[in-house]
């Protein structure tokens, strides 16, 4: 009786899960033309990064959520055995790194960085591909809009990451409460 239930079911949820969903690149390609102006956003990554000639630390991916508009891009970041990492960019406030387990909260100093349209590029809206020096620092950036996928290559490092989902909505999460959290200002090594 089971099978036979089992085998009545199954063409329906093969069509169901099959079936074509509303797909991303209408919303994608709509921020092609138009723009984050007015935009809230909010979508899931997977980030994939090396940072072993930077800071000792070896390759390792995770799936995360971003929100972003204009002015303003959270990154949530979630390991499979490790803590939850937060990347904030406030225009007005800058970068920030917050670790909530820890309750730290680490201040890049970011004087040579130009991130004013860090959304932009994070999508790909801006540019497709662009070299970047800081100092001496060579990177190189490329995002592929056909597959929705970034990168962010250097000498020290070398950062992915690929949409997975993305949605428009109508406000932001609460803010992230860092009451209590310990600061400190980092220097990047380049």
């Amino acid at each position: 009786m089971r099978k036979v239930a089992f085998l009545l079911l199954l063409p329906l949820f093969l069509l169901i899960g099959c079936a074509v969903k509303p797909p991303m690149i209408n919303l994608y390609e709509a921020l092609l033309t138009k723009g984050l102006e007015g935009r809230i956003l909010k979508g899931k990554v997977y980030v994939e990064g090396d940072f072993s000639k930077l800071f000792d630390i070896p390759s390792s991916g995770a799936y995360g959520e971003f929100y972003l508009l204009q002015a303003y891009f959270l990154l949530r970041i979630s390991p499979p055995f490790g803590d939850e990492v937060l990347f904030e960019w406030d225009e007005k406030r800058g970068p920030r790194v917050i670790l909530p387990s820890k309750a730290k909260v680490y201040y890049p100093k970011e004087e040579r960085l130009q991130l004013k349209d860090l959304p932009y590029y994070f999508l790909g809206l801006k540019e497709t591909s662009r070299e970047f020096y800081l100092n001496s620092f060579k990177g190189e950036y490329a995002f592929d809009r056909q597959k929705l996928e970034g990168r962010v290559n250097s000498l020290f490092f070398s950062l992915t990451w690929r949409i997975k989902e993305l949605e428009e909505i109508s406000s932001l999460p609460p803010p992230i409460d860092t009451t209590g959290f310990k600061r400190k200002k980092i220097n990047l090594p380049f």
